[in-house]
């Protein structure tokens, strides 16, 4: 789920990331960007975005199942190309944690840093 959700973002695919979001979902991201909720999300989807293209390489290092939540933190490696302006490569670590919600297995929280 976690290489899906990377994938839509590289393709740019809004719809489908907001799919696989939980309706209260909760982004903390290293440069202090905290947002919560889908309206939230698509906003700054839509600026990223509009700004450059994005590729990801992840490394899973850590998946643990808690009662119906599942923990997953590894690195990722975002290679970020600014319109009109040179490659910008950045490593990070993540940590997701999913959860369901209509009985599907969703993206609830994301933290970078």
């Amino acid at each position: 789920m976690v290489i899906q959700y990377a994938g839509n973002v590289a393709k740019k695919n809004i719809n489908d990331i907001l799919n696989a979001l939980t309706e209260d979902v909760q982004f903390k991201l290293h440069n202090s960007i905290d947002l919560e909720g889908k309206s939230q999300v698509r906003d700054f989807y839509d600026k990223s975005f509009a700004e450059g293209n994005y590729t990801f390489n992840h490394e899973f290092l850590d998946e643990k199942v808690v009662a119906d939540l599942i923990f997953i933190n590894g690195k990722q490696n975002k290679k970020y190309t600014p319109v009109g302006k040179q490659v910008e490569i950045t490593s990070y670590d993540f940590f997701f944690i999913l959860k369901k919600e209509a009985g599907e297995l969703k993206l609830w929280q994301l933290r970078v840093v």
